[in-house]
């Protein structure tokens, strides 16, 4: 009888060594959104500098492991891509409209490169989104109303850019913004007093946020 319980019990630890392998690979493996946001987003831009060496499609399959991330530039939070810094890494190209399929992340740094084209309206589905920071760019065309989905945005900086159009006056309405900086780029018409004159605690911007856009008006 002693002889037999051991050898169950042998069974039952071998067992519950599988079960824990198992979820082990199920807590690993990637979130199909972020993989494809991360194709797409490599796909969209050039790394002249050989800086994302590890960004290949295999990393994209396990990104993250709980906390820990695979990927230089990306931080990981319980398996998920919740923060992208790629900064002054002399990027070019565009920015993927697919890293709406990142839906955990929370901050977005793309600063300091040589990205061109539009900033995407499909941004507005990253609904945790808190810091957006695509500044020292070459990125033209107008500021996206549709970040006011963001919701949560309590950084939003895009200086030092070729963008162009009117500032979106529905960015005043997000409550949790406290620094908004649109410097340096080619915008035009009158600066919104829902950012510049903001009630109760709501933090006021300051005026050098909007300095050197010769064709901007309106008292900061």
């Amino acid at each position: 009888m002693k002889g037999g319980g051991g050898g169950g019990g042998l069974v039952w630890r071998a067992l519950l060594a599988s079960v824990l392998t198992c979820a082990a690979l199920r807590t690993t493996s990637s979130d199909p959104s972020d993989e494809a946001c991360l194709t797409h987003l490599s796909e969209s831009i050039q790394d002249p500098t050989r800086s994302l060496q590890n960004w290949t499609k295999a990393t994209f399959a396990n990104p993250c492991n709980g906390f820990t991330s695979y990927l230089r530039g990306a931080t990981c939070n319980n398996g998920r891509i919740y923060k992208l810094s790629l900064t002054n890494l002399s990027l070019r190209g565009s920015i993927s409209p697919y890293l709406a399929n990142c839906t955990n992340l929370q901050a977005l740094d793309l600063s300091s490169n040589a990205l061109t084209g539009p900033i995407p309206t499909d941004l507005q589905y990253l609904v945790n989104l808190a810091v957006l920071n695509l500044s020292s760019n070459r990125l033209n065309g107008p500021i996206p109303p549709q970040l006011t989905m963001c919701a949560y945005l309590n950084v939003i900086d895009l200086h030092d850019n070729l963008l162009t159009g009117q500032i979106p006056q529905q960015l005043g309405l997000l409550l949790r913004l406290s620094a908004f900086d649109v410097s340096n780029n080619r915008l035009s018409g009158p600066i919104p007093a829902t950012l510049t004159n903001r009630s109760g605690n709501l933090p006021k911007i300051n005026a050098s946020s909007f300095e050197g856009n010769k064709d901007l008006f309106g008292s900061p």
